[in-house]
C-alpha cells in the first residue's frame, strides 16, 4: 500500500503473528519503521481510507479492530466491537474518511455499521435488515483444550442459553485444520436444525488451520500432521470429560482435508464417537500423487516420492490404518462423482474396506453419491438426518 511518500508493508514475524512497517520511498536506505505487531494470530483485513489504515487481526484468538492515522502512525486507535463478533469486511476508498464494516458472530447475522473517525461514532447503516431473532435463544463461548504436548487448542461451543450440562446433549464436533484456513465466527442459519433438537455444536480449531498465525498452520503440516489429529481427539475427550455429552451422543464431521483428521480419529479412538460424516475426504494419503491436486499438496502434507515423507503419509492414511475386528462407529461417506480435486476412489476404497470389516458385525457404511456433483457437493441434510438418527434425536 502506498500513501504519499510511504510504502506500507505487512510481514510475518517470528512470533506466529504479523508486523506492519512503512518505508520512505524517498530514502529507501533508511530503516523500516515499525508501526504495530502481534504474536499469535491472523491478519484478516487491511484497507486504507483517505486518512487512515484500518486493520482487523486476531491476537491469541482475540479480535482486534484498529485505525492507524497517516498523520500520526503511532496514535493507534482501537474501535470497539461486540463480544465474540467478527469483522468480515471493511468498505472504504482513498476519497473518504468514514468506513463501513460488516460484523457478525456465530449467533448473529451480518450487519453493516458506519464508523465516523472524527468523533469515533459507530452507527447502524440500515443497509441490511437482518433477523436477529432466530438465534436469540442461543449463545457461543470459547474454551481452551490442552493437547498431548501441552499446547492449548481453541474450541468453540454453540448451545441454548441456560442449558444444563449433564452429558445428555447430542453434540456435533467439526474440524478442518489445513492450509492455514481459519474458522472465525460466521453466521449460518442451517445450524438451527441441530440446535433446535437440543444439540451442541463444537468447532475444533486444531493446528494446521490459521487461527493462531503462521506457526499454527506449520505445526499441523508434514510430519507434524499428527498434531491436528491429537488436538481433535483431545477436544472430543474434553466434551465428554466436562459432561457436555457422551460418546453415544458425540458425532463428528470433516470435509476434504478435514477427512484426514476425522479418518484418523476414528482409527485411533473408535470408542469416542457415535457416528462420523466424511465428505470428499482425503483418506488414502500414501497415494497423494494420484489425485488431481496431489502434487500441489506435497508441501502441505509430504511427498510419497521421498521415503521419510511417505512414512509420514502412511501414518495419516485412514484406508491403510483400518484394522480387522475393530468396532468402528457408524460412518457416512459422501462423494461428488465429478470431483476434480480429490478423486472419488479415495472415499470408495475407504468405504469398501470398512464395509468388509463392518459386514462381520452386521453393519454397513452409508455412502452418498452425487452423480453430477464435484468437490463442493452438498450433503448437509443427509448428514443431519444421519446424525439425528444415530444419536436418537429425530423427535
Amino acid at each position: 500500500m502506498i500513501k504519499d511518500d510511504w510504502l506500507y508493508l505487512v510481514k510475518y514475524n517470528d512470533y506466529s503473528g504479523y508486523s506492519i512497517f512503512r518505508v520512505n520511498l524517498n530514502n529507501i536506505n533508511q530503516s523500516e519503521e515499525k508501526i504495530i505487531e502481534w504474536q499469535n494470530g491472523e491478519l484478516t483485513n487491511f484497507v486504507a481510507s483517505k486518512d487512515a489504515i484500518y486493520l482487523t487481526y486476531h491476537d491469541s484468538e482475540q479480535l482486534k479492530f484498529v485505525s492507524i492515522p497517516f498523520s500520526d502512525i503511532h496514535n493507534i486507535k482501537s474501535i470497539p466491537i461486540s463480544h465474540n463478533n467478527e469483522i468480515t469486511a471493511i468498505f472504504t476508498n482513498s476519497d473518504q474518511d468514514e468506513i463501513l464494516f460488516t460484523q457478525q458472530s456465530w449467533t448473529s447475522p451480518p450487519k453493516i455499521f458506519r464508523y465516523h473517525p472524527n468523533n469515533q461514532l459507530i452507527e447502524d447503516s440500515k443497509i441490511l435488515n437482518s433477523d436477529h431473532a432466530l438465534f436469540s435463544e442461543y449463545e457461543s463461548e470459547q474454551k481452551w483444550v490442552k493437547s498431548n504436548d501441552g499446547t492449548l487448542i481453541p474450541l468453540t461451543l454453540i448451545y441454548k442459553k441456560g442449558m444444563k450440562f449433564d452429558s445428555s446433549a447430542p453434540t456435533w464436533l467439526t474440524v478442518y485444520g489445513a492450509y492455514g484456513e481459519s474458522e472465525f465466527p460466521n453466521y449460518d442459519a442451517s445450524r438451527l436444525i441441530w440446535l433446535e433438537k437440543g444439540g451442541i455444536i463444537a468447532i475444533a480449531h486444531v493446528r494446521g488451520g490459521g487461527e493462531l498465525g503462521p506457526k499454527w498452520h506449520y505445526d499441523g503440516t508434514g510430519y507434524k500432521k499428527q498434531n491436528s489429529i491429537n488436538d481433535f481427539i483431545k477436544c472430543a475427550e474434553y466434551l465428554i470429560h466436562y459432561h457436555y455429552t457422551q460418546s453415544s451422543k458425540l458425532v463428528i464431521s470433516g470435509n476434504s482435508a478435514g477427512g484426514i483428521v476425522i479418518g484418523m480419529a476414528l482409527i485411533k479412538r473408535p470408542d469416542l464417537f457415535a457416528a462420523a460424516s466424511i465428505k470428499v475426504g482425503m483418506l488414502n494419503m500414501s497415494r497423494l500423487d494420484k489425485i488431481p491436486i496431489g502434487m500441489a499438496n506435497f508441501e502441505e502434507f509430504g511427498s510419497p516420492f521421498k521415503e521419510h515423507e511417505l512414512e509420514n503419509l502412511i501414518n495419516i492414511d485412514a484406508y491403510l490404518n483400518l484394522k480387522e475386528g475393530v468396532k468402528y462407529p457408524n460412518i457416512m461417506v459422501s462423494v461428488g462423482l465429478q470431483d476434480d480435486r480429490v478423486s472419488p476412489w479415495q472415499s470408495a476404497k475407504f468405504a469398501a474396506r470398512l464395509n468388509d470389516i463392518k459386514r462381520q458385525q452386521d453393519e454397513r457404511v452409508f455412502i452418498i453419491t452425487d452423480k453430477y456433483g464435484g468437490h463442493f457437493m452438498d450433503n448437509f441434510l443427509y448428514m443431519m438426518t444421519f446424525f439425528l438418527w444415530k444419536t436418537n434425536s429425530e423427535h
